[in-house]
């Protein structure tokens, strides 16, 4: 009989290595069951340090890993429990660099890990590493990286509480604004269907996605056809029944009329182009170069440059001659 302890373990080990990748996925989202089974001790010495050395993935698992990685700082509160428990000198000399090490590093799941511990390391600091230390954590909270911005916004309610109540409202409240504005901006889809009743004509319609990831209608409209007039006369009523129109992200297709109507009504709105949609133009092109939508959508939906790059150079050494449409497509998404 296996021992109940190795088997997580040795799980894990056998599907992380599994070509499919929804089996590394779906043993990464176990992390936390595993790590309760091992307990803290060999979490510690034998959990982490093999997800430290095994941490070369598809930015799908290192997402998923990073995710989960955060619930051990409350299951472990490892750092987090030494921080609290050392005098402020040791903090000065080796707690805050750590923090800091971990907040300038080169990979995103070591500025996300960062982000759990700031409240430690500033609620023992001296006043002028505190001023750093708050600029760093501004930093974080607009990192590229979407994981690492989410993962300081996460945290920036036990950073509130830390911080005097001087920079709580002059430094805090802006950086809350700004994720506000930028994380969690609202994004409303608008498309048009034909309409083949006896009436004809064209439905004009505009959806949003609620907490739950469902979709619900916005507004919509009919018009006797899908043209610049029809598109602006839609957008101008949408517009005006919108708080801040300047801070919502609007996805089409790439409708003349749309793309006209946006200039006119919503001229300092972001407006981008579905990329499925772009990918179902690009089957138009590439009927008979089916790893073209492949290589497409893996660039697409790539969290890290180096990741887009890599498939961008693939693509060009398979299909040289399709490689600046894609190339084009993807920057318009």
């Amino acid at each position: 009989m296996i021992d109940e302890p190795l088997y997580p373990i040795a799980v894990l080990i056998d599907e992380l290595k599994n070509e499919d990748i929804q089996l590394r996925l779906n043993s990464i989202w176990r992390l936390s069951m595993i790590a309760r089974a091992l307990g803290e001790e060999r979490t510690q010495k034998e959990l982490i340090p093999f997800l430290s050395e095994n941490n070369d993935d598809d930015d799908e698992v290192l997402l998923a890993m990073a995710e989960e990685l955060g619930v051990f700082i409350t299951m472990l509160a490892f750092w987090s429990m030494i921080g609290a428990q050392m005098r402020e000198q040791d903090m000065v000399e080796y707690f805050i660099p750590l923090v800091k090490r971990l907040a300038a590093g080169e990979w995103f799941t070591a500025r996300v890990s960062s982000c759990g511990l700031f409240h430690i390391a500033y609620s023992s600091a001296p006043e002028a590493l505190k001023t750093e230390l708050r600029t760093i954590y501004r930093q974080l909270c607009q990192d590229d990286m979407p994981m690492v911005s989410r993962s300081a916004a996460t945290n920036l309610g036990i950073i509130a509480t830390t911080v005097e109540a001087a920079h709580l409202k002059a430094e805090i409240m802006s950086i809350f604004e700004e994720l506000t504005n930028d994380i969690i901006r609202p994004v409303i889809a608008i498309d048009a269907t034909h309409l083949k009743s006896k009436t004809r004509g064209v439905l004009l319609v505009a959806v949003c996605k609620d907490g739950n990831e469902m979709i619900y209608p916005l507004s919509f409209g009919f018009a006797n056809s899908e043209c610049s007039k029809s598109w602006t006369w839609f957008l101008k009523q949408l517009h005006d029944v919108i708080l801040h129109p300047e801070l919502v992200l609007i996805v089409s297709d790439r409708h003349t009329g749309i793309s006209n109507g946006m200039r006119a009504i919503f001229p300092n709105s972001a407006h981008v182009v579905c990329a499925y949609h772009l990918a179902n133009n690009l089957k138009q092109h590439c009927k008979k170069q089916g790893d073209v939508i492949y290589h497409y959508y893996h660039a697409a939906y790539a969290y890290r440059v180096e990741k887009f790059d890599r498939v961008m150079a693939e693509l060009k050494s398979i299909h040289p001659s399709i490689h600046p449409k894609v190339y084009d497509e993807l920057l318009e998404a």
